[in-house]
């Protein structure tokens, strides 16, 4: 039987240098022929919002040290009140780093070279780990591809997520780890080494920390139950070590971790189910490899109810029927158990809490036990499949490097394994030019406010690239606004705030959108004018709010829309309630709700199927509706009809704001049921968010909709299909 881990290779050589060179000519011949002469002026990623939120954080740094600002904590965005930086996609580690070309070329361009260089880092690492153990240069240099090029990071250098594909550390220490087993290096070197790959971990992600430490108890625990007593004794020898290098890399890290501590800890930020692998999306490629580009992948994938995040978990079915012939094949060695073994509990755990068949939610999964994890559980489980790509390379390699198997079956595997993982030929796919307007790259805001002024920014947060424009300006102004993940929770209390993040429509946007402003200290505000004709509907949403609640803008310069106001211009809106501004947006939720669901019934609509989408179809309401009142609660309404032909409507709403509808419908409705709902920044008391449903019959939702008095589908404060005419319900 062989052993757990075979000595073999040296970390550093000839044969790794060039790997490397390999790894970097591939990922800048496919991500950076459309860089060539724009340097700094166009960036990798083409995700709206992310690459902006990356560069701003390589921006943000340097700027904090050089003017003696605390770089954890930001009143750049946000403001005034800022926030705790190190909950969101903050990138320390690597804005040190790049801190000269930063200063020197800007930090687009520090974004740019970043990004190009993880790939063939991640690539480079995994071929360290997979020639340590297969023994075989060309094998090993397979198995990097896999996971330096897999589809996990495929996607997220596509979508410009900096801190996602900074992955070089984890192939290391697992490196490290297995010299240490085997004896190749004692337990100094091991403490050493490991000490400064966790801390490298943590700086780049803590995420990646998190899970990464996850996995490695997963592995160590599973090795344990595949050794005989010889191997188990190394494995307890080096423990001690682990351990103490884990201490030491708490204690290195003690200052982060008070800023970490001292802000409340999140609860889940995204929807598990969403972000988990769909049992499809391992054989199906995303648009970011060249197989997804052909319209064959492209129908199939545009079918999966969430296919946006077709990609990240991709392995291909060359890569699935090697793992199945290892399987089978040496289902009797240890290490190879082992192997496998890990490969089914990352490929479980990476599909969430439920699994998902083309969009179906089939059964419950192990996944949900993460939940009750506090860091874990913030962590998305597609993310997983980053380790699943890693174990699946060295899985590859090992097989590669079998001379059992003849060398036109391997060759044939390796150049076919390679070919389903080949990048998007298209230098266009991969490149977006900045789109920055001349009023800041010229400095034409510095004739309009003074430094540090507070400025809402359209479009706003993730809608647009209001991150970059600021980093842009080295930080010369503050945002009541941003986008570092999600909002502050007391950002999120206004009605405004979550419209503009959104996209959506914002009712008597004049009071709404002047009390954010004045509670929040905004002297300026700056729309692009882009914005109105922008392909983008939350974009036009955004401009036209605006545009709606402050009038025609006195000034235009460099591109932009320019309102200025007056310490005193906004002070009669400065005291107002924010729980009161949402009551007011929950009661024209849900009485253009009760409005158009009787409008549907009088209409003979179809009872079956009920919901907020069908009356949007029936131009019954906008199909931009208004913002839910919590960002991962993004239009706030419920609509069903029960099999005995009751209608359930409800909205969500904080307990405070909600009062009023039930006071005032309760004794319409023939039952009222409030639903509290457990979302991040959640609070208790009258702001807990919870979800308001009444069921009416045919009379009695004609009663309450009668007591609504909804002015007519033309009228401006009306919600009206999206062509402005009011279609019959079908």
């Amino acid at each position: 039987m062989n052993s757990i881990i075979a000595p073999r290779g040296r970390f550093l050589d000839r044969g790794a240098a060039a790997s490397f060179l390999i790894y970097a000519g591939v990922a800048f011949l496919f991500f950076a022929r459309g860089l060539f002469g724009h340097f700094t002026d166009f960036h990798v990623g083409r995700y709206l919002g992310d690459p902006a939120q990356c560069i701003w954080s390589l921006a943000w740094l340097p700027h904090a040290l050089a003017h003696g600002r605390n770089p954890v904590f930001s009143d750049a965005v946000w403001a005034p009140e800022g926030v705790n930086l190190t909950w969101t996609m903050w990138l320390p580690l690597e804005a040190l780093i790049a801190w000269p070309i930063t200063a020197i070329e800007g930090p687009i361009a520090s974004y740019n070279l970043l990004a190009l260089l993880s790939l063939p880092l991640g690539a480079w690492s995994a071929f360290i780990l997979c020639r340590h153990l297969s023994g075989s240069w060309w094998a090993a240099l397979v198995g990097g591809s896999i996971f330096g090029f897999s589809g996990y990071m495929l996607y997220y250098l596509w979508t410009g997520d900096l801190n996602l594909i900074a992955v070089f550390p984890i192939p290391l220490a697992v490196y490290v780890v297995v010299r240490a087993c085997q004896g190749g290096i004692g337990k100094r070197a091991l403490i050493g080494w490991l000490t400064v790959l966790l801390v490298t971990i943590f700086a780049l992600f803590t995420e990646l920390f998190a899970t990464a430490t996850m996995f490695g108890v997963i592995a160590l625990v599973l090795a344990f139950g595949f050794t005989q007593n010889d191997e188990r004794a190394r494995l307890r020898v080096i423990l001690p070590a682990i351990l103490t290098s884990y201490v030491l890399t708490l204690i290195v890290l003690s200052p982060y971790l008070y800023y970490i501590f001292a802000a409340s800890l999140p609860n889940a930020i995204w929807p598990a189910r969403l972000y988990a692998a769909d049992l499809a999306f391992f054989l199906l490629p995303s648009n970011a490899s060249a197989l997804g580009q052909l319209p064959f992948f492209q129908k199939i994938a545009s079918a999966v109810p969430n296919s946006p995040y077709v990609g990240y978990s991709y392995l291909g079915p060359v890569m699935l029927v090697v793992v199945a012939a290892f399987a089978l094949q040496r289902r009797h060695e240890a290490r190879d158990r082992l192997l496998i073994a890990l490969f089914g509990v990352v490929a479980l755990l990476s599909l969430g809490p439920v699994l998902t068949v083309y969009g179906r939610a089939l059964l419950p999964m192990p996944g949900l036990l993460l939940n009750l994890l506090p860091l874990i559980r913030n962590a998305l489980a597609a993310r997983f499949t980053m380790y699943l790509n890693l174990i699946v390379a060295v899985i590859v390699s090992l097989w590669l490097a079998d001379t059992t198997i003849s060398l036109r079956m391997r060759c044939i595997t390796a150049g076919l394994a390679v070919l389903f993982l080949l990048p998007s030929l298209s230098a266009g796919y991969w490149d977006t030019p900045a789109d920055t307007p001349p009023f800041f790259t010229d400095q034409a805001y510095r004739r309009y406010m003074a430094p540090g002024a507070i400025a809402l920014v359209a479009p706003y947060g993730w809608t647009g690239n209001s991150m970059l424009w600021q980093a842009q300006s080295d930080m010369y102004f503050r945002m009541a606004g941003g986008y570092t993940g999600m909002p502050p929770a007391q950002f999120q209390r206004w009605p405004a705030m979550i419209a503009l993040f959104n996209g959506r429509w914002l009712p008597d946007a004049q009071t709404q959108l002047k009390a954010f402003m004045a509670a929040h200290h905004v002297t300026v505000a700056l729309v692009d004018r882009r914005a109105r004709d922008s392909s983008d509907p939350k974009q036009r949403q955004n401009y036209q709010t605006i545009v709606s609640a402050l009038g025609p803008p006195p000034a235009e310069d460099g591109g932009m829309l320019i309102y200025r106001f007056a310490p005193t211009a906004l002070a009669s809106y400065r005291n107002l309630d924010p729980q009161e501004l949402e009551r007011r947006v929950d009661q024209a939720r849900f009485f253009a709700l009760l409005d158009a669901a009787n409008r549907y019934v009088n209409g003979g609509g179809d009872l079956i199927g009920l919901s907020p989408e069908r009356l949007k179809r029936a131009g019954l309401i906008r199909d931009n509706w208004i913002a839910g009142p919590n960002i991962t609660v993004s239009e706030g309404l419920w609509a069903r009809t029960h099999t005995d032909g009751k209608i359930e409507l409800g909205t969500f709403g904080s307990r405070g704001a909600l009062v009023a509808l039930r006071v005032a419908f309760g004794h319409d409705a023939l039952d009222v049921v409030e639903m509290p709902i457990a979302a991040a920044g959640s609070a208790t008391g009258d702001g807990q968010l919870e979800l308001l449903v009444m069921t009416f019959d045919r009379a009695s939702l004609a009663r309450a909709a009668d007591r609504v008095h909804a002015p007519k589908p033309a009228d401006a404060n009306t919600p009206i299909a999206a062509n402005g005419r009011q279609n019959n319900p079908r």
